[in-house]
């Protein structure tokens, strides 16, 4: 019979969880062939991984840095219209005022 181990249980040690593809009866035997084993792994420096986080690092800081100067060009832009538009709008008022004057003595 197949099963599949699921989970292991905090307690008693050597408890867990498992399914099984058919039921179970109370006279079969269940044999485990892999057991749970505490494995200790030791920290390794991958050279490839530190290579890859520094450039994946600069590369943030160089999009970073390539927002800020769209940001920058941006407002740029804007103050340029806003100030055309003040422009206009005085020179409108200016011509406006003058009609005026021209209008207002005859």
């Amino acid at each position: 019979m197949r099963g599949q181990i699921k989970k292991a249980l905090p307690a008693p040690e050597g408890t867990f969880r498992a399914s099984f593809k058919d039921i179970l009866l109370m006279n079969e035997s269940i044999l485990m062939l892999t057991g749970f084993c505490p494995c200790y792994i030791r920290t390794l420096l991958d050279a490839l991984s530190t290579v890859h986080s520094q450039k994946v690092k600069k590369a943030k800081e160089q999009r970073h840095l390539h927002n800020k100067e769209h940001f920058r060009a941006r407002q740029k832009v804007e103050k340029k219209k806003l100030k055309q538009q003040m422009d206009l709008r005085k020179l409108f008022l200016i011509q406006g005022q003058k009609k005026e004057e021209i209008r207002s003595p005859v």
